[in-house]
């Protein structure tokens, strides 16, 4: 599954806006806790952890008392080991905005690019993400579409576009133009799939 390591794919995660000089809100409960279950107290903070990829700040890292877990808090818009955003023209579904005008990312790696292989990854995911893909069962395209406030039928349409890749990506780039996505549905839509855990969220108040 993509944006996943089998270990920790399906672990809760906390996601926040960082300021510009990579300082965020502190959260006020663990990713474990229950619902309405609130209380900062029981937070220590362990390190800042830089990453080789994707945000360029160090990462705030805090360690529950309570539950014994530690977690990283991410910046609003990624997601645990993405190495970019996901929601806006510089994330994750560039590819399919590329792929569309038939753009096709190097082969080869190199720092400044992502590959091909991410390329093909990030739209067979946005492409589940949206219901679009082959891979999702009819049965589930009403919960797709609900979810991301489209008609279904407009949904099933788009689907049938494919099955190839540019027909994916074309259908990705048709479907979100025309909606309002957020950042809180596209992980609602992730965690459902298994791409992720359950998401916290937390704002600069």
């Amino acid at each position: 599954m993509p944006w996943t390591k089998p270990k920790y794919g399906r672990r809760p995660f906390y996601s926040c806006p960082y300021d510009d000089q990579g300082r965020c809100p502190r959260p006020d409960h663990c990713v474990l806790a229950e619902q309405g279950e609130a209380d900062e107290s029981n937070l220590v903070v362990r390190h800042y952890r830089r990453r080789k990829c994707g945000p360029t700040h160090p990462l705030l890292v805090l360690f529950c008392v309570v539950h014994k877990v530690s977690f990283t808090v991410y910046p609003l818009g990624f997601t645990p080991f993405s190495r970019t955003t996901h929601i806006g023209e510089q994330g994750s579904i560039r590819a399919a905005m590329d792929k569309s005008l038939g753009i096709t990312w190097p082969e080869q790696a190199n720092p400044n690019s992502p590959t091909r292989k991410s390329e093909n990854r990030w739209i067979r995911a946005w492409g589940r993400i949206l219901g679009l893909s082959s891979e999702v069962e009819a049965s589930q395209f009403h919960l797709a579409a609900t979810q991301l406030g489209i008609p279904t039928l407009e949904l099933v349409h788009e689907a049938r576009a494919g099955p190839t890749l540019a027909g994916w990506a074309q259908s990705i780039t048709k479907t979100t133009g025309s909606i309002s996505l957020s950042f809180a549905t596209f992980c609602t839509r992730g965690t459902k799939l298994g791409f992720w855990g359950p998401p916290s969220f937390g704002s600069i108040g």
